[in-house]
């Protein structure tokens, strides 16, 4: 679905005119407007390098609250991912849902990140850049929206938070007797400084059962991060089980700069000649508190498989199977970028 400003924002303003909309909060537009400067290598032949620009995740959306009672609010989100280097539309894609909260947890539904996705989330040092550690845990087709999604978030009850997401059909509108569902589960664990969390995915769509635990520390002015996933796929005997796992580290080296860098390895099982491996480092500045200045590189070998080092959320990417011809390539890309939150 695509709309544009012009038709969506009188819709919005419309509803102040509604009795009853005094009680609620006014809607808030928020966005991130993330734009690099990308050197990209796909290691194919010597003609290989090229300048991109590239617009990456960027997004624009409007929410609000509404408070019906003492225990019970009602909350709703439209966001939508717009394309800033290509002029291309905004659609209505990213988290969009409308729910219920209260002291008894939270309700939604709609479109948006599953508890895996936020597990992935939480420790990528490099997300929407160059580096972005989906290019090798997210390739067995996780870290995703689901579609008609329902989803129960539960309190925090010493410092433990349960997610249940439910897509009764993970393609579009409805369907009758398809095997089209999927389920997204996970245990969260906060302490502190200390966070860890175990996420389950069971996709009917794609036949496969995914485990993931993700966890990470702040010491001081280090961060350290960790993840590790299995992905089983019984009903394909062409496609093997998986395994992914990497760490982080990010270091403040003062209140505006700081220094990153993360590795992940990504394997067929029982397969000992196909894996992947990614590194990345890079510095962030931030020079405001809404603007972030980051300069990156970001480094992957293939051994038999088709990955590269920026394909992930970014407009600046080639399609592996059709760009990484021979499985052996060394793509890389070096990126500055700048991202504005509002």
């Amino acid at each position: 679905m695509s709309i544009t400003l012009r038709g969506t924002l009188p819709l919005v303003f419309a509803a102040a005119t509604f009795p009853g909309f005094a009680q609620a909060q006014a809607p808030q537009f928020y966005g991130a407007l993330h734009v690099s400067i990308d050197q990209i290598d796909s290691d194919i032949d010597g003609n290989s390098s090229q300048l991109n620009t590239s617009s990456n995740a960027s997004l624009l959306g409007v929410r609000s609250t509404h408070r019906i009672g003492d225990h019970l609010s009602l909350l709703w989100q439209v966001e939508s991912t717009i394309d800033l280097v290509n002029a291309g539309s905004i659609d209505v894609d990213r988290d969009s849902f409308v729910g219920l909260t209260g002291d008894w947890g939270l309700f939604r539904v709609g479109q948006f990140d599953t508890p895996m996705k936020v597990l992935r989330n939480r420790i990528d040092l490099f997300g929407n850049q160059a580096g972005d550690a989906r290019n090798i845990v997210g390739v067995d087709g996780l870290d995703r929206r689901f579609k008609n999604g329902i989803h129960y978030r539960t309190p925090v009850f010493y410092g433990v938070t349960a997610n249940l997401h439910y897509s009764t059909n993970t393609g579009d509108n409805a369907t009758q007797s398809s095997d089209t569902q999927a389920l997204s589960s996970s245990l969260e664990y906060r302490n502190g400084n200390f966070w860890a969390a175990l996420a389950y995915d069971d996709d009917s769509t794609n036949d496969f059962k995914s485990y993931r635990l993700a966890g990470l520390y702040n010491l001081g002015d280090f961060r350290i991060t960790a993840l590790y996933q299995e992905t089983d796929k019984p009903g394909s005997a062409a496609s093997a089980d998986t395994t992914a796992y990497g760490i982080g580290l990010r270091y403040k080296l003062n209140d505006k700069v700081a220094l990153k860098t993360q590795y992940y390895r990504y394997e067929l099982d029982d397969t000992d000649d196909s894996n992947a491996e990614l590194a990345a480092v890079g510095v962030d500045y931030q020079y405001a508190p809404a603007l972030l200045f980051y300069a990156n590189y970001a480094f992957l070998e293939n051994d038999n498989t088709y990955r590269t080092a920026y394909n992930v959320a970014r407009t600046a990417s080639t399609t592996t199977n059709a760009t990484i011809a021979d499985g052996d390539e060394k793509p890389a890309a070096l990126s500055v970028g700048a991202i504005y939150r509002f």
